[in-house]
């Protein structure tokens, strides 16, 4: 038997019933060829899906999972930035107790503007100068 008389038998078989001598010679066929009984085994398969009656579903509260996943997604990034600081912030607290240290170390003053930085007035309003831009612009011309 070729391969195109043993295809015509299979699919005659899937739509209508065979003769018990058909029969017979499509069980012989596919034993000795382990290769079509495993293709066609496949395509019994995909053909079994085709033809269901009942659609197909991703199971029961599928939706409300996947909206609950989605909502929850921002809460577990927030504990993950969390634990991610958690490990730093001691080391975070030394550096800035260090900071403070050598701020009061070099202060002439130490009082606590001062030694926070508060008072940062570097000049006077006498020792502003007020430049005119465009008497200038037209000096250089």
């Amino acid at each position: 038997m070729n391969l195109a008389e043993f295809e015509d038998l299979y699919i005659r078989s899937l739509d209508a019933p065979l003769h018990a001598k058909e029969k017979e010679l499509l069980e012989n066929e596919l034993k000795h060829n382990s290769d079509l009984a495993e293709a066609l085994t496949h395509h019994n398969a995909v053909r079994n899906l085709l033809y269901r009656k009942e659609p197909a579903t991703f199971g029961p509260y599928f939706a409300a999972k996947v909206i609950h996943k989605i909502q929850q997604a921002g809460s577990v990034i927030d504990q993950q930035i969390f634990t991610f600081f958690k490990k730093f912030q001691l080391a975070a607290i030394g550096i800035i107790m260090a900071l403070i240290v050598v701020n009061i170390i070099f202060t002439d003053e130490p009082t606590i503007p001062s030694i926070l930085g508060l008072d940062t007035a570097v000049t006077t309003d006498e020792e502003i100068v007020s430049i005119n831009f465009l008497e200038t612009l037209t000096d250089n011309l």
